[in-house]
């Protein structure tokens, strides 16, 4: 490894150790950096899925902050993003590869005709772990994404627009405010597909 590389890595993990919460001002600052210094990304997703790591949280505010602003950073580590998700367990690192989850899938579909942005196997584990979380129960911001991700896939895969009206349907009453409020407005549009 090059005296760079090892430069710029060490220079990432200050910065996530400067993510004191989970203030904006702070993720900024680290999603920053990254974004200045691009090469650093492929390590801050290797951070991401050490889940025994506690600062594998704040790598995952800071994937989430990067793709928001830059998605096609994600594209050449999206094999390793995808195949680890079933690894992540904690809320707070979650919510936001939830939230990745729903850029990836508006991806595919903005970019299909071009080059979709996922394989059928990438698709397939997304949907995957997509619909663990919608199951399992996690946070509702959680669920939402996924329940969103899962909508976009639903367009061309019936199965999975069954799969997902039958699980909101059954689980609607049982759900919060924010979880009904999400399922309420898409059930009528997995409905008229």
């Amino acid at each position: 490894m090059s005296e760079k590389i090892k430069r710029t890595q060490a220079e990432l993990l200050d910065a996530l150790t400067s993510v004191i919460n989970a203030k904006r001002i702070y993720r900024d600052e680290a999603a920053d950096f990254v974004l200045r210094n691009p090469e650093t990304f492929p390590y801050l997703i290797s951070i991401l899925f050490e889940t025994e790591n506690p600062i594998h949280i704040k790598a995952a505010w800071i994937t989430e902050l990067v793709c928001l602003q830059n998605p096609a950073i994600l594209m050449p580590q999206l094999d390793t993003f995808i195949s680890h998700l079933p690894a992540l367990k904690n809320d707070s690192a979650l919510r936001p590869v939830a939230k990745i989850c729903r850029i990836i899938a508006g991806l595919h579909f903005s970019e299909k005709g071009k080059a979709a942005v996922l394989t059928e196997v990438q698709k397939a584990k997304m949907v995957e772990a997509c619909f663990d979380w919608l199951i399992r129960e996690e946070k509702t911001a959680t669920q939402v994404y996924a329940m969103s991700a899962l909508a976009m896939f639903s367009i061309e895969t019936e199965w999975i627009r069954e799969d997902l009206t039958g699980i909101l349907q059954k689980d609607f009453n049982n759900k919060s405010p924010g979880y009904q409020s999400h399922a309420k407005m898409l059930l009528p549009k997995l409905s008229k597909k």
